[in-house]
């Protein structure tokens, strides 16, 4: 076996993941541009990720124009 058929697993930290998530959200109409965001609290349950998990995906989408 070569090593080029051996490649190592990626897992995407949960922020990555929440943010890959919800640019699909915004990208599919789910979020329309200006409407106001449920509280993360709320996205937090609706998605089911932590809320400091939600937080930082925001801040990252905000910093990226989303």
């Amino acid at each position: 076996m070569s090593e080029s058929t051996l490649k190592p697993i990626s897992v995407n930290s949960l922020k990555e993941e929440f943010i890959r998530r919800f640019e699909d959200l915004i990208l599919t109409g789910t979020f329309k541009v200006g409407e106001r965001l449920p509280s993360e609290r709320d996205l937090a349950r609706q998605l089911q990720f932590s809320r400091p998990v939600v937080h930082e995906g925001l801040v990252d989408l905000a910093t990226k124009g989303l």
